[in-house]
């Protein structure tokens, strides 16, 4: 299953996978270890208050192979 969701998180939450897997698996109802693949679609801060917020788009690959190809080779 391949599931896409958003989180608002600190800066250190965001800063870890370890973290932000966890608190992603809580949020769509699933074990951490079921989660395959974590894609980043969009992050962004939220500085506008005293309490800094990093928002995750995320796509999740849970139980489920990466089925898009991975494009990350620039050429300079």
């Amino acid at each position: 299953m391949i599931r896409q969701l958003e989180l608002s998180l600190s800066p250190f939450q965001a800063s870890a996978e370890a973290e932000y897997r966890a608190i992603a698996a809580k949020k769509a109802g699933v074990s951490p270890e079921d989660i395959t693949h974590i894609r980043i679609l969009r992050k962004s801060i939220d500085a506008r208050s005293r309490n800094i917020k990093v928002n995750l788009l995320l796509k999740l690959f849970i139980n489920e192979l990466i089925q898009e190809p991975i494009v990350s080779v620039f050429s300079y």
